[in-house]
């Protein structure tokens, strides 16, 4: 497991000098945000478009990629290659931001609206099934990244990454390229009659991997909906992008009428609690191509086949790690199921990074020592 500093903000949209909505963002903490290499990888395996092809190879490629300049030694900081990705053509730098903004993402959900992941838990805006959920949401359009069932309801979570050329962590203030992703999110969740969201923002540089966590200020976010106890208060920040002049320096009202109608005005009325339950026939498409195109089975998890291969992150030198994403031919039976969430697995002196959900199971092992035996993925993993 690694570590990514996180800034926690809450935003709300407000009128803008000049007639156009602005944004205030107010600081509410920061946080060390867990983000484990496997379960980053494991998002991105997922990460497929079902319009196009899916081929286990490409994305055994990707996890090698994004490894090779993204990694760090088990119980630190995550880390980045910073003089080859600097090297690195602008869309193999935006690749590399983005996969590891979705992986933050989620790691954010988890620690902070405690989401917890499972069959149903979690969909893909590119690859909704037919039925309830593609009906509400559409295909096309301006639209988040993904889709998180809470049990309160659903929140949709916008993953964006970026270069930081600066030597600092973070930006003293907000960009012109928030500000418009922040409005066009407020506006969908409009639509959807104030529909839950967040989005998160992270940074890639020369110190390290950051991430700007953004909260709408609204009703759905009150009570125990967010963990602010995990959240470590500092100095106040605002951040006004684009803010009235005669407002400047203090926070809107409370209950001031936003800039998109009824964006704080009314609580979602959202409920896919039949779609959560069933299963989603887009997923299993994907999983049942990823496994067919895999390469050969690798083992055998809870008395599943599993197809896949080890990759070493070595597409900048000597590689630090290996990725293993494994497909499971089918689910492992209901009392074989993945009962807690591993802090890793050490062999030799070198540490394995392991995620288990659903039929896809990823490994990022240091290179050193010997790689976990299937005995020892299960007793990792798997309840007593």
């Amino acid at each position: 497991m690694n570590t990514v500093r996180a800034r926690i903000w809450q935003f709300e949209i407000v009128p803008g000098a000049g007639g156009d909505p602005g944004v205030h963002a107010k600081k509410l903490g920061s946080m060390d945000l867990p983000v484990h290499l496997s379960r980053l990888v494991h998002i991105n395996a997922l990460a497929c478009d079902f319009r196009r092809e899916v081929d286990y190879r490409v994305r055994l490629h990707e996890a090698r990629l994004l490894t090779s300049y993204l990694a760090a030694p088990s119980g630190l900081a995550l880390q980045v290659d910073y003089p080859s990705l600097l090297a690195t053509s602008l869309h193999v730098r935006r690749f590399i931001s983005e996969c590891a903004g979705l992986g933050v993402m989620t790691a954010g959900s988890e620690e902070l609206f405690s989401w917890k992941p499972g069959r149903s838990t979690l969909h893909s805006f590119d690859v909704l099934p037919p039925g309830p959920l593609q009906t509400k949401y559409g295909t096309f359009g301006v639209r988040p990244d993904l889709l998180f069932h809470l049990p309160n309801g659903p929140v949709a979570g916008e993953a964006r990454g970026r270069h930081r050329a600066a030597k600092t962590l973070f930006p003293m203030n907000a960009d012109s390229n928030q500000k418009k992703r922040l409005l066009e999110l407020a506006a969908w969740s409009a639509d959807l009659n104030a529909h839950p969201y967040f989005m998160s923002w992270v940074w890639i540089g020369a110190i390290g991997v950051g991430v700007d966590i953004f909260i709408p200020k609204a009703e759905w976010w009150g009570g125990d909906a967010v963990q602010l106890g995990l959240i470590q208060k500092e100095q106040e920040q605002d951040w006004w992008i684009d803010s009235p002049r005669r407002e400047r320096g203090r926070a809107p009202d409370d209950g001031m009428e936003s800039g998109v109608p009824g964006l704080l005005l009314r609580r979602p009325r959202t409920n896919v609690a039949a779609v959560s339950d069933r299963t989603d026939e887009r997923v299993e498409q994907i999983l049942d191509t990823l496994y067919q195109t895999a390469p050969s089975p690798v083992g055998s998890f809870a008395g599943v086949p599993v197809r896949g291969a080890w990759a070493p992150a070595d597409d900048l030198g000597a590689a630090r790690h290996e990725v293993l994403i494994g497909v499971l031919d089918e689910y492992p039976s209901e009392e074989r199921r993945a009962g807690r969430y591993p802090e890793g697995i050490e062999l030799a002196g070198a540490r394995a990074d392991v995620h288990l959900e659903g039929r896809l199971l990823t490994v990022v092992r240091e290179i050193g020592g010997t790689r976990p035996s299937w005995a020892q993925l299960e007793e990792g993993l798997l309840e007593v």
